[in-house]
């Protein structure tokens, strides 16, 4: 699988914790860059700022309540206060921001931006900043990668085994009454399912195996069966 070296950016050196933020927000713009990397003297990673925190900036501030000053945090309402009149990228950054490094997977890189909800993933080596991966990488590798394969170059036993295989890691079959079989590259289902929507997922995991042209869909949902009997 493609390493994150592959395709990470390269000329994202990071801007200082005293910079302005009229600094990070320029970098982020003449780069498009929806988050720009923070760095120590070291050129270690110490935090990220992105669009969410900038756009954050841009709501008007509405002083605390009497009651927010007894049911929440007073540190996370100074916090609060910091970031929105602060002027330094200091004041407005994400610290400790999750990372990963050079040589890991896209699927890694991906499973971190999909869970954490984030678009850009700074890349780290040795405590060291990198580079920074971008959610519109991996979808561009992605797309690549499916452009790039030839149809029907795996064989077809192969890619029924695949099929199986999937299957048998997915703990919501209703059962194992689903048979493939593959001919030039398309793959063909059969077999009764419990619904329809365990049927298009059946489908897609089948459409979602590297080098499979096409899927035969001769799936029954069992539901619509027994309803028209």
């Amino acid at each position: 699988m493609t390493k994150i070296e592959k395709i990470m950016r390269r000329d994202v050196v990071g801007v200082s914790a005293d910079d302005a933020i009229v600094t990070a927000r320029r970098l982020m713009v003449d780069l498009g860059l929806s988050g720009y990397t923070v760095v120590d003297v070291n050129g270690s990673l110490i935090g990220i700022v992105t669009e969410g925190d900038l756009i954050g900036r841009l709501i008007p501030r509405r002083k605390p309540r009497w009651w927010d000053l007894l049911f929440r945090d007073r540190e996370a309402l100074a916090r609060e206060y910091r970031k929105a009149i602060g002027t330094t990228v200091a004041d407005v950054m994400t610290s400790s921001p999750i990372s990963i490094e050079p040589d890991a997977s896209i699927g890694a890189a991906a499973a971190l931006i999909n869970s954490h909800d984030i678009d850009v993933l700074p890349v780290v080596e040795a405590g060291l900043l990198v580079g920074l991966v971008t959610r519109t990488a991996l979808i561009n590798e992605v797309a690549w990668a499916s452009e790039t394969s030839e149809p029907g170059a795996a064989a077809d036993d192969q890619l029924v085994q695949e099929m199986h295989e999937r299957m048998e890691d997915e703990p919501w079959l209703s059962g194992r009454a689903v048979h493939a079989r593959a001919h030039l590259g398309v793959l063909e289902l059969q077999g009764l399912v419990d619904s329809q929507a365990e049927r298009a997922a059946l489908l897609a995991m089948a459409r979602a195996i590297p080098r499979c042209i096409g899927v035969e869909d001769h799936l029954l949902a069992r539901r619509e069966v027994l309803r028209r009997s």
